[in-house]
């Protein structure tokens, strides 16, 4: 049988939510992680702001002696680990940037932004997050927004949004829908936790629970 180290080791690993704001890749080496969700942008970036933070990404892939590479697509994993690179998923925690201008998701994902978290802890124009006391669930835009990120392959992650409005993302998706950094509520009652109910539809969708350490 084989042991845990040599499971890691054989298997495509992935971190489902890191904040590397400098692009240090020592720690990410140690840990044989193949490639991260990186929170490319401010929670609280707007459209500027969230452009330049990707136009750096970009940049520090694109630099001759770079350890990164994005990913766009699934076989790029494959491709970045054959490379000996670390592939780089391009996320947010917030739609903040798209504001209510939903084109802008067009311009995002062709500029490699594959995961997105609809709302961080307070309500935004697409729906409510986990720290609102009054979750109305998604709005008319962001049921629009689901439809159109599953359209253009766009994950989309439930940590910080709200209960009802994660319930409607899940009810709503046609995708897998992702819990990147959550733990369980019935053990630790935070806001950001999720019940066993959301945990198990997240998995139904046949996405992923990620545990918050």
């Amino acid at each position: 049988m084989a042991t845990a180290a040599e499971l890691h080791d054989r298997a495509l690993v992935i971190d489902g939510l890191s904040y590397h704001s400098d692009g240090y890749t020592g720690d990410v080496r140690v840990g044989g992680v193949d490639a991260l969700n990186v929170t490319v942008c401010h929670f609280e970036a707007d459209f500027t702001e969230c452009c330049i933070d990707i136009a750096a990404w970009l940049a520090r892939c694109a630099a001759p002696d770079s350890e990164w590479m994005p990913i766009r697509a699934a076989d790029d994993l494959a491709v970045a680990r054959r490379a000996g690179k670390i592939g780089l998923i391009m996320g947010w925690q917030n739609m903040r940037p798209v504001a209510d201008d939903l084109d802008r998701l067009y311009l995002f994902h062709q500029l490699g932004v594959r995961v997105m978290q609809p709302t961080y802890n307070y309500r935004n124009f697409m729906g409510d997050g986990n720290l609102e006391t009054e979750d109305a669930g998604l709005s008319q835009l962001g049921r629009d927004a689901v439809r159109l990120l599953n359209e253009l392959g766009i994950a989309i992650d439930i940590s910080h949004v709200g209960d009802a409005t994660s319930r409607d993302i899940l009810e709503l998706s046609t995708q897998p829908v992702l819990a990147t950094h959550v733990d369980a509520r019935a053990l630790t009652d935070l806001p950001r936790n999720k019940d066993d109910g959301l945990l198990r539809a997240v998995g139904e969708s046949g996405g992923v629970v990620g545990v918050s350490v």
